[in-house]
């Protein structure tokens, strides 16, 4: 499918061709004008989708991160414990440690 650019400024048309010209050079594939242009629509088509997963991602991280602070103080309290036991059974007393 070709795009048809109509009443569009030409320093805008050259900007989408000089980024085509751009992609070109660092890909090493053609680019025309129509290429990047059908690639501007399909990212800004594509972009709630993309905010979504940002936020579902960001979120998940958000939780993972808690879980491991409560696992870490868990953790932290197991081998107070632990620490505690075996100053009982080596010295039959509890200084508290």
């Amino acid at each position: 499918m070709d795009i048809r650019l109509q009443r569009v400024e030409p320093d805008v048309v050259h900007h989408i061709e000089q980024r085509a010209a751009y992609l070109t050079e660092k890909t090493g594939v053609n680019w025309t004008r129509n290429d990047y242009v059908k690639l501007l629509i399909g990212e800004d088509y594509n972009k709630p989708l993309e905010i979504y997963k940002k936020k579902k991602f960001d979120e998940i991280v958000e939780t993972l991160s808690q879980r491991m602070a409560e696992q870490e103080k868990t953790f932290q309290e197991f081998m107070r414990v632990q620490k505690q036991m075996m100053t009982l059974l080596l010295y039959g007393g509890d200084d508290d440690v």
